[in-house]
């Protein structure tokens, strides 16, 4: 009977070697469709979330990785990668720690984070307020998607834009 076995095995092609080695499902695997890989270290990657491939610490996909520090990444709600600060649902603009306050954003200790799907450009503060954007430190950011451009400031109120202090920004 077990002859007959081992030869209907063979035949219908399923292995009857001896045993197939366990196979590591997560260590050493492949990351997932999407994700985002960038520099860091096994040590923090781990408690990060992410993935180590053995020179990349892997982040979800849409995880935006900026330079940063450790500390910033932390209170900012990010993940470090021991290189890296990674958020996800953020973009992430130049700007100072105070004005990134301000701005409602999140401090990465080098970049400001804002809620995705927003609209960054040049500009000056003063003009930026008065255009209803939120100041970086460096940048003007609006909610939803602006298209800015060049332009003069009476020529952009007259077209019904707003004026950032160095762009016209349409909806």
């Amino acid at each position: 009977m077990q002859r007959t076995l081992v030869a209907l095995a063979f035949v219908v092609g399923v292995g009857c070697s001896k045993r197939e080695p366990p196979r590591e499902a997560e260590k050493g695997s492949a990351p997932s469709a999407g994700a985002v890989c960038v520099a860091g270290t096994e040590a923090s990657c781990a408690p990060a979330n992410g993935q180590w491939t053995g020179k990349q610490c892997c982040q979800p996909e849409g995880s935006v990785c900026v330079a940063g520090t450790e500390a910033s990444c932390a209170r900012a709600s990010g993940k470090w990668t021991g290189e890296l600060c990674c958020t996800t649902g953020t973009m992430c603009t130049e700007g100072d720690e105070a004005s990134c306050a301000r701005a409602t954003g999140k401090w990465t200790g080098a970049k400001c984070c804002l809620a995705a799907g927003g609209t960054c450009v040049a500009g000056q503060e003063a003009s930026c307020a008065r255009a209803s954007g939120r100041w970086t430190g460096a940048q003007c950011c609006f909610d939803g998607a602006k298209t800015c451009t060049d332009g003069t400031e009476a020529a952009c109120a007259q077209g019904g834009g707003v004026w950032t202090g160095a762009q016209c920004c349409v909806n």
